[in-house]
């Protein structure tokens, strides 16, 4: 993967290693999505979508096989590119995959005769992204990649541009496995979000009388969801399923 070595602006490495020191501790979807607004720092766009998944699976079936997380994208477009399987005619995802190198849209464009008449393109600019830049990283045996795309009106096209996205985006790559991760456990075991908060009250050390009154619930309540939530993960007892939990990443440590 070529690397573009030219210095950061001072400024730009500052923000750049507080996004890297904020993104070992990113664990939920909330702070994730802090992390992406805070690389506009440094990074001109309007939206992202950020996924996780195997390749070649993502390839031929899309979001089934893709974890996403969308911050502020429009909603019909991820409609339409994920019901339509745009990610197999997409062309700056299939440089990226390809080089394994920051694509700027417009770039790619020009690269391919007939670029500006691909259908990602178009849809692109009929939601008005008419630039962004897509970048990820790759596993080291080809099979995982994270993709991230960040699109708008403008964009800084410039090397220095490609130089900050190959600094943050293996640290929010980072970040986003983590955050789908946990999601994914959550489906898994069919924990529902009163049982996921009243584990994490009691990895944190609260009885169930404590967690009643932070939660206003009642006790009984409390119990009722401790129980479902020991039984859905297998547990021996409730500080089983907390292990259970943190190891899965449905709580944080």
């Amino acid at each position: 993967m070529a690397t573009h070595t030219s210095p950061l602006p001072h400024s730009d490495a500052l923000s750049l290693l507080e996004l890297a020191r904020d993104a070992i501790a990113c664990s939920t979807e909330p702070e994730f999505h802090g992390l992406i607004h805070r690389l506009r720092r440094v990074l001109p766009f309007d939206c992202a979508v950020c996924a996780w998944g195997d390749v070649g699976l993502a390839m031929e079936k899309g979001a089934a096989a893709t974890g996403l997380v969308d911050v502020g994208y429009p909603p019909e477009y991820v409609d339409v590119y994920v019901r339509n399987g745009y990610q197999n005619r997409d062309l700056v995802l299939r440089d990226f995959l390809v080089t394994g190198e920051p694509q700027n849209f417009v770039t790619v464009e020009k690269r391919h005769p007939g670029g500006r008449r691909n259908v990602v393109r178009r849809l692109d600019r009929d939601h008005g992204l008419l630039d962004g830049w897509a970048y990820g990283v790759v596993n080291a045996y080809g099979e995982f990649s994270s993709v991230f795309f960040f699109a708008g009106r403008q964009t800084d096209r410039s090397a220095r541009a490609a130089a900050v996205l190959e600094h943050a985006v293996p640290h929010l790559t980072e970040a986003l496995k983590r955050v789908l991760r946990g999601r994914a456990a959550v489906l898994r075991y069919g924990l529902t979000p009163c049982e996921v908060e009243v584990l994490k009250w009691v990895k944190d050390g609260k009885s169930s009388w404590e967690i009643s009154v932070i939660l206003g619930k009642s006790e009984r309540c409390v119990n009722f969801h401790v129980a479902n939530a020991v039984r859905k993960l297998g547990a021996a007892n409730r500080t089983h399923a907390v292990a259970i939990a943190v190891a899965k990443g449905i709580v944080d440590l």
